[in-house]
Order: structure tokens, then C-alpha cells, then sequence
């Protein structure tokens, strides 16, 4: 394995970096060996980049220096993009459950080094960005093994994940609701003052976009049927984004400024879909 040039790294501690850094450019990432980005509060061991959205700053110690890392927390939190922030250590180093502990609490990942091998004991949160959800508790009960796996994404920081899982859920469940609806009468399509007859097949034809439209031609529109359609209508563009211009940088802006409120619209959709 070639080993890079550290000036500011202990001797100690090069062979645990050279395996770190080894491991994530196998995996896609760009490194940089102590560089000092404009903004940056210290020149970190490492700084990794894979593609336009991913960033990680690593840090290789012996020790936890919580002030160090709490600076590091703060500077991402402050990021307009993805900024992850580790702890890298060797397999002689030993954290105690207290600075596991706050190491977790703030978001920040544990890489150790363990027989030449980097291993992600704890991954890292995205501190740049902060989602509140609602409490998966207080959904009905048949909603929340359909979204868990979501939410389950969003507690790992895999937040576009887990939008687009809850987006799937949202697109399949509202398909059922639309052909049952339908096949027992209760559903009618109008459009042009025309009674528009559709199969099961037509439905699971018909694209998220599509989707909202039908639901806008029910007759008679009850208040769930309004507000699915109105669910589906909202998360349409971003969702599209995601699953088509997910690199963009105008899909990430987007994203970042609506998936909070985007999990809330399809929470209380679900609860419609599920009572």
C-alpha cells in the first residue's frame, strides 16, 4: 500500500490513515491529505469527496478531543451541502462508553482500523441538514410497518433514501386505494363531463404526475380523496428530480428545502390510506 505525506499526523498514527484513506478511495472517493478548505476551522487528516453531493472530513487520532470534534460539529451544521465528520482510530485505541456516547449524540461517525481493515463502527450523521419528523408512534397502526423503512433510513442520515422510499409507499398504497375505490362504484373519473371507465391495468399504468391528475376527475371528491391527490401533486416534482437529476445541484437545493415538510404531507396522507 503507498503511503501519502501527513506533516501535521503523529508517526504513530500514519499506517491507521494510510488504511483509512486506502479503503474510501477504493470506494470512489477523492482525498485530500491535510488541506485546509476556505472555512474549514483545522486541517483535517482527511477530506473525501465522491461525486458533487458527498463530503466527509475524517479525523485520525489516539485520542477523542471533544472540542475539536464539537467545532468540527458546529462547522457542519453551518454547510449548505453534505458534510459528514469521523472519528478514525486504530484497534489499540480504546474510546470510553462516555465519549462513545457524545460522539454519537453529536452526529459524528467512528471509523476503526481493525487487522488492516477500516471499519465504519458508526456512521456518521449529515450535519448539514436537519429533519423533523413526525413521531412514527402516532401514525395508525397499518402505516407504520409501510414507512418504517423509511424512517429507518432517515435515523441512518440517508435522507433521500428514506424520501423515496415514504414516496413509494405513498404511489402504491394510493394505487389500491384508487382501485378499490373504483371497483366498488364509489370512485367515478369525469373528464370533459365524460364517465372515463379504468382498469386496474390502466391505473398501475399511469405515472405518479398521472396519478395526482386522476385523482383530481373523482366525482364527488370526498376529503381523502382530496387529500391524496393533493399529496401526490406536492412531492411529484421532487420525487421525479430524485429518481432522474438526482446529481444536480438544483434537485439537492431543492430537496434539502422540501423534504421536511414533503414527509409530513405523505404522514398525513397515509394516515387517509390506512384508517
Amino acid at each position: 500500500m503507498p503511503r501519502r505525506n501527513y506533516t501535521l499526523l503523529s508517526d504513530e498514527l500514519v499506517e491507521t490513515a494510510d488504511i483509512v484513506a486506502s479503503s474510501l478511495a477504493a470506494r470512489g472517493f477523492s482525498i485530500a491529505i491535510e488541506r485546509l478548505e476556505l472555512g474549514f476551522p483545522f486541517p483535517p487528516t482527511l477530506y473525501c469527496k465522491r461525486g458533487k453531493l458527498e463530503r466527509s472530513v475524517i479525523e485520525v487520532v489516539s485520542a477523542y478531543d471533544e472540542a475539536r470534534f464539537s467545532t468540527w460539529a458546529s462547522y457542519a451544521r453551518a454547510c449548505p451541502t453534505e458534510m459528514k465528520i469521523y472519528v478514525a482510530v486504530s484497534e489499540v485505541t480504546v474510546l470510553s462508553a462516555t465519549a462513545v456516547h457524545k460522539i454519537r449524540s453529536s452526529g459524528i461517525g467512528i471509523i476503526r482500523v481493525q487487522g488492516g481493515t477500516a471499519i465504519h463502527e458508526l456512521d456518521a450523521a449529515d450535519l448539514s441538514i436537519t429533519i423533523s419528523l413526525p413521531e412514527l408512534i402516532s401514525l395508525p397502526t397499518a402505516a407504520r410497518p409501510l414507512l418504517g423503512p423509511a424512517y429507518d433510513h432517515f435515523a441512518a442520515s440517508r435522507w433521500r433514501e428514506g424520501f423515496e422510499d415514504a414516496c413509494k409507499v405513498l404511489d402504491v398504497q394510493s394505487r389500491k386505494y384508487l382501485k378499490h375505490w373504483h371497483k366498488t362504484g364509489r370512485v367515478r373519473f369525469i373528464v370533459n363531463g365524460k364517465v372515463i371507465n379504468m382498469t386496474e391495468r390502466k391505473i398501475d399504468k399511469l405515472t405518479l404526475g398521472q396519478l395526482a391528475v386522476k385523482f383530481t376527475e373523482i366525482q364527488a371528491q370526498n376529503s381523502s380523496d382530496r387529500m391524496i391527490g393533493s399529496a401526490l401533486t406536492r412531492i411529484n416534482k421532487d420525487r421525479v428530480n430524485l429518481a432522474h437529476n438526482k446529481w444536480k445541484k438544483s434537485t439537492e437545493k431543492r430537496l434539502r428545502a422540501n423534504v421536511g415538510q414533503h414527509m409530513w404531507v405523505i404522514a398525513q396522507a397515509m394516515k387517509e390510506l390506512t384508517k
